[in-house]
């Protein structure tokens, strides 16, 4: 399309010019005498080959003074082409009729240099045309207005916003992408094109105006990041046609216990988290034990799974009802475990503490599966064998009162306590127990017992065998010892330095050292052969028994801590006590003493010396005895007005012609038949209970103080008379044989419910 910009006076012209050139106005002339004088291009044309363009304006020369496009002496036709356009090529080129023209179509027009296109008219007459091609002004359009990129054969389209264009997330493990389509601003260029790669982890693209200016592009392109999944969610197993889902806890999947006997399982499904890998398959074989699972999560980190396929295991025949039905109550044992008369053998391998004591039980066959098995209580039953060399962690063990014969335990190296007593053992191998701390093998037949491995013991009971020596010098923490009852000869207890209860009684020995032995505070030696005994050492001995021995003498200088002695029934003829100022007991009965001194021993409360030959005994200070039994001596005469703590006193079949009383205000039973005394008075003790004079030859008897008395035996003596009058809590009064007694004095309205008197005599309020 051309353009004019033409004066008012110029268009005028040039409207004349046209009606000329279209033959609108009409000149009269001769053509033979005038030709035709066009001059015109009417059409022109110009192309780059794919677009054509057309004059812009035009620009007449020598303006203001060419009236008309006919007359002008020259015309311009100003072309405007894109940048980078650097010619034109005539399309088409028109001129007036008859005219010639010395251009033609396919003329180039060069940029820059005004190329001049001459149309002369017939009449010889030209004009001339100047033809400038000049270059539009750059456009400074630099946008993406569209892109799509490719990946994995799937198209992606950019969203463009501002400089940022971003992209649909790719998938993961992508690794490049293409650009499949790209449109910009016109006459813009870019640095990357169609088909040109771009990183998917980001890339830009700078866009070029036609001014030169530039702007980048950044592409937001990003692959799904990899997931890091790598759980089993679902696991499934399959063993003899049978299936067995998973329960996944951590990193431990653990199944159902599977059938006994079961070999071999098979994947069955396995589901994971998304994307994750493993390195089984459904399908795949698996251990019944032992066996793991890696899971591969996406990213590439492992998760090791362990797979718990455990088989069910065999069940144990128990054949003893009553041993069966203690296991089925322990705690160790489910309902499930228990099928018939078969227990399952993990269930019995769970037991640590059993307690099948007093069932009558003959049999604890199944034992040998209680692994576990640290506590076992089986006494008093019925048992004749134990086989216990399966149960390694036994440490206590209690089978006594039951019919064995024989025990192993050597096996059994835990083992702190042993109690098997009232079996029929005639042999014990312990050398494997050194940990053993207690032993009770009491009511056997065992004629040796060696426990000198046993160096942790602290605890020996082995009374009622047949052991003619014990040797314990090895076990210095042992503090508790009993062999009563045996035919022990002699026994070593030098090391024994913690020994605190020693029991001996019952056995055949004739001497016995316990010097060193200064933890010692028991000792029981009764019933032995002793002829002597060392007890220097012993400063911590509280209680010696020692009764039907042989013994002639014994030196106690040693046993400072004395409380309780028991030595009856030896032949002592003399009995020093007065080291021992702790004795509180103190019994010595058929011996063959002829005098004691307790001078000054304040502690003790009991003493027994009857059956000796004692014609004096010396109790002044005595402030804390209380019990005395001296009956069955030859004793001409006893004070105990000193001893105001006695309550008892018996004194009977001795010589006594006189007794003092008059301290001992404590009294409440006072023995004193078969002696000789003439007179009694206990007018002073007030506690006194129970009297018995019977068997002396009384002719004065004075009870007014004896307020609490309740029973008076007199008979057999010389009274005359006797006031009971103050004694009204009297309920027994025997007075026969008093052969000169008529009269009994009492109170008034007194009542004696046991009465025992001779014909003849009354009880009377007043018998003066």
């Amino acid at each position: 399309m051309v353009f004019y910009t033409f004066t008012p006076m110029k268009k005028l012209f040039l409207a004349l010019a046209l009606l000329l050139l279209t033959g609108t106005i009409f000149i009269q002339c001769n053509p033979e005498e005038e030709k035709e004088t066009g001059k015109l291009i009417t059409n022109l044309i110009l192309s780059d080959g794919t677009n054509d363009y057309t004059a812009l304006h035009v620009s007449f020369l020598a303006e203001g003074t060419v009236f008309s496009l006919e007359d002008a002496s020259e015309v311009t036709y100003f072309f405007e082409v894109p940048k980078g356009i650097t010619e034109l090529a005539i399309k088409t080129l028109e001129v007036s009729n008859k005219a010639s023209v010395n251009k033609s179509v396919g003329d180039i027009i060069t940029l820059g240099t005004p190329t001049k296109i001459i149309v002369t008219a017939e009449n010889g007459d030209i004009k001339s045309y100047s033809v400038t091609l000049s270059t539009k002004p750059a456009t400074t359009g630099k946008d993406i207005t569209a892109i799509v990129i490719t990946a994995n054969s799937t198209d992606y389209t950019g969203t463009i916003s501002g400089t940022n264009i971003a992209f649909p997330i790719l998938p993961f493990g992508t690794t490049e992408a293409s650009i499949k389509s790209l449109t910009v601003s016109t006459n813009a260029t870019t640095d990357k094109n169609v088909n040109d790669a771009v990183s998917v982890t980001g890339d830009s693209i700078v866009v070029t105006a036609q001014d030169n200016s530039t702007q980048t592009y950044t592409l937001a392109i990003s692959v799904t990041p990899a997931t890091t999944g790598k759980d089993i969610t679902a696991m499934v197993i399959t063993a003899n046609d049978t299936d067995y889902t998973g329960t996944r806890t951590g990193t431990t999947v653990t199944f159902p216990e599977l059938l006994n006997g079961t070999t071999q399982v098979t994947i069955k499904t396995l589901t994971l988290s998304p994307n994750a890998t493993a390195n089984k398959s459904e399908g795949d074989t698996l251990r019944i034990s032992g066996e793991s699972l890696i899971v591969t999560a996406q990213d590439k980190s492992t998760q090791t799974y362990t797979l718990v396929i455990l088989v069910a295991p065999p069940r144990i025949h128990i054949p003893d009802t009553n041993f069966r039905n203690v296991i089925i109550t322990n705690s160790a044992v489910n309902n499930s475990d228990v099928s018939g008369t078969s227990i399952r053998q993990d269930a019995l391998e769970r037991i640590k503490n059993l307690k099948a004591f007093h069932r009558n039980i003959t049999s604890i066959s199944g034992v040998a599966f209680m692994t576990s098995l640290t506590y076992l209580l089986a006494y008093t039953n019925s048992l004749t064998v134990i086989d216990l060399s399966a149960n390694t962690n036994l440490n206590f063990l209690s089978a006594h009162s039951n019919s064995l014969t024989n025990l192993d335990v050597t096996s059994n190296t835990v083992l702190t306590n042993l109690y098997i007593g009232n079996n029929s053992f005639t042999n014990l191998d312990v050398s494997s127990n050194t940990a053993l701390t207690y032993l009770s093998t009491y009511s056997n037949s065992l004629t040796n017992l060696d426990v000198s491995i046993n160096t942790a013991l602290t605890y020996l009971s082995t009374y009622s065998n047949y052991l003619t020596n014990l040797d314990v010098s090895n076990n210095s923490f042992l503090t508790y010892l009993n062999v009563k009852s045996n035919s022990l000869t002699s026994i070593n207890l030098n090391g024994a330095s913690s020994l605190n209860r020693l029991a001996v009684q019952d056995n055949s020995l004739t001497t016995i050292d316990v010097s060193n032995n200064s933890s010692l505070t028991f000792l029981d030696l009764d019933n032995n052969s002793l002829t002597s005994i060392n007890l220097n050492g012993a400063s911590s001995l509280n209680r010696l028994d020692i009764y039907n021995n042989s013994l002639t003498s014994i030196n106690l200088d040693g046993a400072s801590s004395l409380n309780r002695l028991v030595i009856f029934n030896n032949s002592l003829a003399t009995l020093d006590v007065s080291d021992n100022t702790s004795l509180t007991y103190l019994a010595a009965p058929y011996n063959n003493l002829f005098t004691f001194d307790l001078n000054s021993h304040t502690s003790v409360t009991v003493l027994v010396l009857y059956n000796n030959f004692l014609t004096t005994i010396n109790l002044n200070g005595a402030s804390s005895l209380k019990f005395l039994d001296v009956s069955n001596n030859d004793l001409r005469n006893l004070d105990v007005s000193s001893n105001s703590s006695m309550t008892y006193l018996d004194v009977r079949n001795n010589s006594l012609t006189s007794i003092s009383l008059s301290g001992a205000s404590s009294f409440n039973s006072l023995d004193v038949y078969n002696n000789s005394l003439t007179t009694i008075d206990v007018s002073n003790n007030t506690s006194l209970t129970f009297l018995n004079v019977y068997n002396n030859s009384l002719t004065s008897i004075n009870l007014n103080g004896a307020l609490s008395l309740n029973r008076l035996d007199i008979y057999n003596n010389s009274l005359s008379s006797i006031d009971v009058s103050n004694n009204t809590s009297l309920t027994y009064l025997h007075v026969r044989n008093n052969s000169s007694l008529t009269c009994i004095q009492t109170a008034s309205g007194q009542i004696i419910t046991h009465l025992f008197r001779d014909s003849g005599q009354v009880l009377s309020t007043s018998c003066d």
